[in-house]
């Protein structure tokens, strides 16, 4: 399920979700962190994620061994916004 985590800066928002992560057991959950900079582009995130993933079938990308993948975005709201004011990494 999708969860929105935020609070103020120093508040260690990062540091309680990361170890929460690291108790998943490894034979069920696959974890990948990614942290959003102001340089971060879609390409960049798309190449991350299906480094992460495998090709099932056609149209179908899943993490290896029958796992489930669980993805943290770190600092969401820190890619640069094009001319049009979205966040392209964001709407990908």
């Amino acid at each position: 399920r999708p969860v929105l985590y935020s609070g103020d800066v120093g508040t260690a928002k990062t540091v309680t979700i990361a170890n929460f992560l690291k108790k998943l057991p490894a034979e069920k959950y696959t974890y990948l962190g990614i942290n959003f900079s102001s340089r971060t582009t879609s390409l960049a995130l798309q190449r991350n994620i299906e480094g992460t993933v495998e090709k099932r079938t056609k149209d179908t990308y899943g993490p290896a061994g029958g796992r489930k993948l669980v993805v943290f975005f770190d600092d969401m709201n820190m890619p640069k916004m094009d001319a049009y004011g979205t966040q392209q990494p964001i709407a990908l």
